[in-house]
């Protein structure tokens, strides 16, 4: 195509119009969406007290942990025990759960298509 043919095809003034059923099928999508529910909202209501109840939790027992020892704590013996056992294994349970983690995004990102 020459510069001419550019230059003429570019000034003349036709008229655009949709191809025939277009505008029909867009106001059908447009009524079915609008006839769809809301989104689902999420419980915040029902977890709120079992993460209030973790954070209460973790909080002591992290004060525990840091505490001078049990003859000074006022934590009971048993839960210096628990404590002692989680600490000991925490880090081998994070890098599991790290692991399992990024194995499940890698299969979702997969089985969605994404290629990386």
């Amino acid at each position: 195509m020459k510069q001419d043919d550019l230059d003429r095809a570019m000034s003349e003034s036709r008229e655009i119009r949709p191809s025939e059923g277009f505008t029909d099928s867009v106001m059908a999508r447009v009524r079915l969406e609008a006839k769809a529910p809301p989104p689902l909202v999420f419980p915040w209501k029902r977890v709120a007290p079992g993460m209030a109840t973790c954070i209460v939790l973790t909080i002591a027992a992290a004060v525990f942990a840091f505490s001078s020892g049990p003859s000074q704590s006022p934590a009971p013996q048993w839960l210096h025990q628990a404590i002692t056992v989680t600490q000991s294994a925490a880090l081998q349970w994070t890098g599991a759960t790290l692991l399992a983690s990024l194995l499940s995004y890698r299969l979702s990102m997969r089985l969605a298509g994404y290629r990386n």
